[in-house]
């Protein structure tokens, strides 16, 4: 028995010496054509609120960036869609960020935005909290580790 499942990742373009860019999503439909044209809408036309797909946040297995609040919660989300999460964010908890572009917002409110290569700017202003969720995350996936050590040290990965 063939069962299809729901939950599939989007490989982006490659760029040759990193890691491939992934974006999970979950879509209702089955036919392929449907579906990669629902990911076309998602992706180039902007049409996010198709009930009949969606991103999702990665398995828990799978190293992947977020935002990083200052209490050291880790906003798991795939690669592109991190805007997107920092709408959902603002959503979710109210904040009194623009809804349109909160991402500088959050930032200048101790948010830190972490790639899925661990990358993640400078450790000026990082609460205790943000290191420890970063020193675990270098542990639990080495694919992150030199970022975030990098991070975490002070210095350029």
């Amino acid at each position: 028995m063939v069962t299809i499942s729901d939950l599939f990742a989007v490989c982006w373009d490659t760029v040759p010496g990193q890691a491939p860019a992934f974006t999970w999503m979950r879509c209702s439909e089955r036919s392929p054509d449907l579906i990669l044209e629902l990911i076309r809408l998602f992706f180039y036309e902007d049409v996010l609120d198709d009930p009949r797909i969606s991103d999702v946040e990665p398995p828990a297995d799978v190293p992947c960036g977020g935002w990083l609040a200052p209490d050291g919660r880790l906003w798991r989300c795939s690669e592109i869609v991190h805007r997107l999460t920092a709408r959902r964010i603002v959503r979710q908890l109210d904040l009194p960020a623009p809804q349109e572009d909160p991402e500088p917002w959050l930032e200048a409110h101790g948010w830190r935005l972490v790639m899925p290569d661990g990358n993640s700017g400078s450790h000026e202003g990082l609460s205790q909290a943000q290191r420890d969720t970063m020193f675990d995350l270098a542990m639990r996936f080495p694919t992150m580790r030199e970022g975030l050590m990098a991070a975490l040290s002070g210095e350029e990965a």
